[in-house]
């Protein structure tokens, strides 16, 4: 009797190892197939343990900027058809396989830059710096399918340190304010690793601090953007124009409202 108990016990036991194991083919099989939708179908798998899925936004929408339709999932109500127009212009008229933005947002220019560089049958290394999470976030999701462009949440200054930065996730967040801890990283030293390359900047006022770094390591080619409302003082404008000197081809472009406008810096001299 003893000895049919034991074999009931192992037989029980012996169904519920198969019955895991089915269980777990099952939900590999399951989650596998999440996957793919994650990669093919733009879904975010928020919960393994009970196999939940979410869609974060609409399946590659579509945005055409100057002339150029690409992919931008995830954009943003400043963003019109016929946004930064003309700076866009000035960028469809460059060559270069690398591009270095500060300030990218959620991806309007490294985007625009990527189709540009596809429409031509060149792959193109692009670097984008955002140190707005919020912003960051949003650039994440637009870049995922291009491994070509590269992402992070740092800001750009002379040192290497910590800071502070107004979280808004628009194109307005400033560095050295607000309650955000934010990293920035040494542009000098960035410089000497990618040195060829476009620099596309727009700092919401930081470029005040940062254009002393520029006049020591000068980009071949640079687009600036500048905020006047918040900058003070002459130093900044003495070095602009020290800058503009640096340059046989200087182009300021006036694609917003007063005080706000980028200034195009090429053929370095």
């Amino acid at each position: 009797m003893k000895n049919n108990n034991n074999n009931i016990f192992f037989f029980f036991i012996l169904i519920l190892i198969s019955l895991n194991i089915i269980f777990m083919f099952s939900f590999y099989k399951n989650n596998y197939q999440n996957i793919n939708n994650i990669v093919n179908n733009n879904y975010i798998l928020y919960n393994v343990s009970e196999n939940k899925i979410f869609k974060i936004f609409k399946n590659y929408d579509k945005i055409t900027l100057n002339n150029l339709e690409f992919n931008m999932p995830y954009q943003d109500k400043y963003i019109q058809k016929n946004w930064e127009t003309n700076h866009l212009k000035e960028f469809e008229l460059l060559e270069s396989q690398c591009l270095v933005t500060f300030g990218e947002w959620i991806g309007p220019i490294a985007l625009y830059w990527n189709e540009l560089c596809l429409k031509r049958n060149i792959i193109c290394n692009i670097i984008a710096f955002e140190p707005d999470p919020i912003a960051f976030s949003k650039l994440s999701i637009n870049v995922l399918s291009y491994s070509n462009i590269k992402i992070f949440n740092f800001c750009i200054s002379k040192n290497i340190y910590k800071t502070k930065i107004t979280v808004q996730g628009n194109s307005g967040s400033k560095i050295n304010q607000g309650d955000y801890d934010v990293y920035c990283l040494n542009y000098q030293e960035l410089y000497n690793e990618y040195p060829n390359c476009i620099y596309k900047i727009d700092v919401e006022g930081y470029e005040q601090e940062l254009i002393t770094e520029l006049l020591i390591k000068i980009p071949e080619i640079l687009s600036l953007s500048v905020h006047e409302p918040y900058i003070s003082g002459k130093l900044f404008y003495e070095n602009l124009n020290i800058l503009k000197n640096k340059y046989n081809y200087v182009k300021q472009i006036n694609d917003h409202a007063s005080g706000f406008y980028e200034i195009f810096f090429k053929d370095k001299k």
